[in-house]
């Protein structure tokens, strides 16, 4: 007994020791990661999700959920900021673990990471009523209010993005329930002036009790990104596939330029699978069998993020650069520089369904092609000057109906692109036929 008891003195002395040297980790209160001036030829990267931890975790009703505690826990919100940006770190992993996994966001405990955004980190969840599995997005005030002007236009863009979601999340939720191939939103949490607050004192205690959050359906299978790094350019089977996504993300764009809405941020990483894809060879009928009966498939592709959606005719909320129609960009670097032009910069540039055409271009190209971001980071120079040179880097890789379904799709003219619907009906119509 009296061994057993010196083994448990020594462990808790250890662990005493351990804890106190976790809590004075470098960085958590000096270190801020320095702000690069926005370059518009990059796109935000959506990190890889890290290893699952299996733990078993006994039952706890949303009053027993622990809150964020100890000494690595209370951090400035720029902190929880620089550490998230830090995401797949050790240092991250660290935090994740001792502060966020666990804890009860809106009813939802907080089971793991699936990615991060460019203006938010979406959290794997679990419906504590129901044991459903959900995906959280919470919207990151990032970067926080420096000597800089453009990050205060970046934490106002953040703010306008909730107020948006506010004045929007109502219509937005019953948008999201209206095409079986646009990922449900199943609510919106938002609350400005909490957030202002919890900028305001750079407090993550308060932005972590009230974070504004878009809760969504869970999709298994990922994204288009993982799907398309197994791409087999000019295979039958893979160009059957191919056609059968890009019909089903057109038929969502359909019905949301239907309602009047704008998606502005159609890329692959907003391109969900609700299953894990299966292999080359069953694939093709899996996604055939999404378009005839989406509600009995398999596996069905959907259209995420509607975060960022804005009203057709109102001001863009936001985009991601290597995606983004050429008008998009002009824009942008007419209006963002120095010397602002006042021709254009007047008024804000409008939210038009032609731009997400433009968008879903670009990803048929890079979806039929395999197509990495830097090589279509290259392409996009070439096709901005000469958009039919889309015949040729197809040539081969897609039927030649939706070659020039694309090609039209990336025209420079907005008014010359086809309509969402007029792409779903082709695709679709392709994708059946093959």
């Amino acid at each position: 007994p009296v061994l057993a008891a010196l083994r448990i003195v020594v462990y808790l002395a250890s662990a005493g020791v351990a804890l106190a040297v976790e809590s004075e980790l470098p960085g958590a209160e000096e270190v801020m990661v320095p702000e690069r001036p926005v370059d518009l030829t990059e796109e935000p990267k959506l990190s890889p999700s890290p290893p699952l931890r299996p733990e078993p975790r006994p039952a706890a009703t949303a009053a027993e959920a622990p809150a964020p505690t100890g000494p690595r826990c209370s951090v400035r919100l720029r902190v929880f900021v620089r550490l998230a940006r830090e995401y797949g770190s050790e240092e991250w992993r660290r935090f994740f673990e001792a502060c966020l996994k666990g804890i009860s966001i809106y009813g939802y405990r907080v089971e793991d990471t699936i990615g991060i955004g460019a203006d938010g980190i979406v959290f794997k969840a679990r419906d504590e009523d129901t044991g459903e599995p959900a995906a959280i997005k919470m919207i990151l005030p990032e970067p926080l209010i420096t000597e800089d002007e453009g990050s205060r236009r970046t934490v106002t863009k953040a703010l306008g993005l909730i107020e948006s979601l506010e004045k929007e999340g109502a219509s937005l939720r019953e948008l999201s329930a209206k095409s079986p191939y646009i990922v449900r939103l199943k609510a919106i949490h938002t609350d400005a002036e909490k957030f202002r607050l919890a900028i305001r004192r750079d407090s993550f205690e308060i932005y972590i009790k009230n974070p504004p959050s878009i809760i969504m359906e869970y999709m298994a299978g990922g994204s288009l990104e993982k799907l398309i790094e197994k791409a087999a350019p000019g295979d039958p089977r893979w160009v059957r596939s191919a056609t059968a996504v890009l019909a089903a993300a057109a038929e969502a764009l359909a019905v949301i330029h239907g309602e009047g809405y704008v998606h502005s941020d159609v890329k692959p990483a907003n391109i969900l699978l609700t299953r894990p894809p299966p292999g080359l060879d069953q694939l093709p009928l899996a996604l055939a069998e999404a378009l005839r009966s989406p509600e009995k498939a398999p596996i069905v592709p959907k259209l995420s993020d509607l975060g960022v959606a804005a009203r057709k005719g109102e001001p863009i909320k936001g985009y991601t650069p290597l995606y983004a129609a050429p008008e998009v960009l002009e824009y942008d670097a007419a209006c963002t520089g120095p010397s602002p032009d006042p021709a254009i910069c007047s008024k804000p540039l409008a939210a038009d369904p032609s731009q997400d055409i433009y968008s879903l271009g670009l990803v048929a190209l890079q979806l039929y092609t395999g197509a990495s971001k830097k090589l279509l980071r290259s392409w996009r120079r070439v096709l901005d000057d000469n958009p039919s040179e889309a015949r040729s880097l197809l040539q081969g890789k897609a039927p030649p109906e939706a070659v020039e379904l694309v090609t039209r799709m990336l025209s420079r003219e907005p008014g010359e692109r086809p309509t969402a619907r007029e792409a779903a009906e082709t695709l679709r119509r392709i994708a059946l036929s093959l």
